[in-house]
């Protein structure tokens, strides 16, 4: 187990950097995804078994675990069941020779967040790790005092006028009114997707990413899963406010946020 602190000069806007735990018993491709990692201005942690997994897991604080499924002494499949089985909420990505659907989809049921098969592009897993890690921040993390930043985010304080505003901290969604809706995990994770949406994309949430922020699989085209959760909240939000949720269903992509949310 070696811990790779992330050089001085970094690609990528998160801070504080995000620490990654690396689980890969290939050394030679464990130490190349490391360095590549770490250039892209990751903090890195690594190990080549479950149990170096497992002593990170006592010992360190990380966001990112990026797990191969063919360890020595426990496959990685079981360290993704022991992780959500006592609560714990890290952002997890396979890597794996497995190229199998069931595999890929067992890795997804057990509540893997991405799925890689080797050999993974190395600039395609930095991405991802940026998005997971986007996810993750915008769900767990409760709104720091105001300091009159342009970099603190989210916002405190009651939600802006004509707008909509989720508070990390006691898990609830603001309306422009002031009324407030308490939500689920599932529920902010959910509507955290609207918060990290790339601004290319025109303000919508794949059905992808958003599958994912439930805990369903993304590969599950016909997963009706999303379109019951977000009836449930729609009618949860209209019920609570007397406000319809401007989520607005955009066919074959996903959903849009049609007003302003911070």
């Amino acid at each position: 187990m070696d811990s790779r602190p992330a050089p001085s000069l970094t690609t990528t806007p998160l801070s504080p950097p995000v620490r990654v735990v690396l689980i890969e018993d290939d050394t030679d491709l464990r130490d190349s995804l490391a360095d590549l990692i770490s250039l892209a201005g990751f903090e890195v942690l690594t190990g080549g078994s479950a149990l170096a997994f497992y002593q990170i897991l006592a010992s360190q604080p990380f966001e990112i675990a990026i797990l191969d499924v063919g360890l020595p002494d426990q496959d990685g499949f079981s360290i993704v069941e022991h992780l959500k089985a006592n609560n714990h909420r890290h952002g997890i990505i396979m890597l794996t020779a497995r190229d199998g659907t069931e595999d890929r989809i067992q890795g997804f049921r057990q509540g893997a967040d991405l799925y890689f098969t080797k050999p993974a592009d190395g600039r395609e897993l930095v991405a991802a790790i940026t998005t997971l890690a986007l996810r993750l921040r915008a769900v767990d993390h409760p709104a720091p005092e105001a300091s009159g930043s342009a970099d603190s985010y989210p916002p405190a304080g009651p939600a802006p006028q004509n707008g909509w505003y989720l508070d990390h901290q006691q898990w609830a969604l603001l309306a422009p009114t002031g009324q407030s809706v308490s939500l689920t995990a599932q529920e902010m994770r959910l509507l955290g997707c609207f918060l990290t949406i790339p601004a290319s994309a025109d303000g919508i949430a794949t059905r992808s990413a958003l599958l994912g922020a439930i805990g369903k699989n993304p590969v599950e085209t016909e997963d009706r899963s999303l379109d019951a959760a977000i009836r449930r909240l729609r009618r949860k939000v209209e019920q609570a406010v007397g406000q319809d949720l401007p989520l607005k269903t955009v066919p074959t992509k996903g959903y849009q946020f049609t007003a302003p949310l911070q």
